[in-house]
């Protein structure tokens, strides 16, 4: 009897136990934990909004909304690791230095115009009475510098030779034209330069006979000249000091047969004769000359 009674109460209870766990919870308010439940009817609704806040009075300060804190960060640990023994050491690049620069060197002085004066000799291949034809003497040059390197020269100049005390006098007077090239150009101050010459000119000369047999002569020649050479230049300022060499060729203008004329041969011990004509038709030689200028 009590069994089957038993078993109906367990039976009763379990349904009991099912219909409250299916039930939706109940409004009774916020629980012990905090949380709100909300109520069947309730339920599926936008909760109510807040009530409006009322505006500051006037004249009250209103603080800014405070920013969320930003996040924190702190540096991790470091680790040092001890070099291998025996590995190489690194090391730095060199440091790139740039190169300094050089100052502006000052740009020379360029004197356009030098008026002097020179010594001049002019040797022939000629040989008269037993002498060379050796003529010394001097005269003008002027230069004109068209830039750094080329440049132009015209000079006048008077030569002569006197063999065995008049017996045979010759004055030439050579006129050139020369063209200059300067290997070296000129500096700032006191400079040395190295110049190539070519050119060409005139040479009128006179020449006066007396070998103390025949009667006194005069004659009159005129040659043209080709020159070719080299000189160097020191350059003091408006003063500079040159020194050149210059091979040059002479051929002869006029008549042969009358130079041919004065061909007088030995006509006895005390006659010393011209067995050649007093200026050959052609000849070579060299002119050596020193001279100083002044640049204006």
């Amino acid at each position: 009897m009590r069994t089957p009674l038993l078993w109906a109460l367990a039976l009763v209870q379990a349904g009991l136990a099912a219909e409250v766990s299916a039930a939706p919870p109940v409004p009774i308010g916020p629980t012990e934990g905090g949380e709100e439940v909300i109520p069947e009817q309730d339920a599926g609704r936008d909760p109510p909004a807040a009530p409006p806040q009322a505006p500051p009075a006037a004249g009250t300060a209103v603080s800014p909304p405070q920013a969320a804190p930003q996040p924190m960060y702190f540096p991790g640990p470091v680790f040092v690791i001890p070099a291998w023994p025996g590995a190489a050491t690194p090391t730095q690049p060199p440091a790139r230095v740039a190169p300094a620069r050089s100052p502006l060197r000052p740009r020379p002085v360029l004197h356009r115009l030098g008026l002097g004066a020179r010594a001049t000799s002019m040797w022939v291949n000629q040989r008269l009475y037993g002498a060379d034809l050796l003529m010394m003497g001097g005269g003008a040059q002027a230069r004109l510098r068209l830039g750094h390197r080329f440049g132009l020269e015209a000079s006048f100049d008077v030569v002569g030779r006197n063999i065995h005390e008049g017996v045979f006098e010759r004055l030439s007077y050579p006129v050139q034209l020369a063209a200059l090239l300067h290997l070296l150009p000129p500096r700032p101050g006191p400079f040395f330069s190295v110049y190539a010459a070519a050119g060409g000119g005139v040479v009128p000369t006179r020449i006066s006979l007396n070998d103390r047999t025949y009667p006194p002569q005069e004659l009159t020649a005129t040659e043209v000249m080709g020159q070719l050479g080299v000189g160097c230049e020191l350059q003091l300022g408006r003063l500079s000091l040159s020194a050149d060499a210059r091979a040059v060729g002479l051929m002869r203008l006029g008549d042969p047969d009358y130079y041919d004329s004065f061909i007088k041969p030995d006509s006895g011990p005390r006659s010393l004769g011209l067995r050649q004509p007093p200026v050959l038709e052609r000849s070579l030689g060299w002119t050596f000359s020193i001279g100083a200028m002044f640049w204006l």
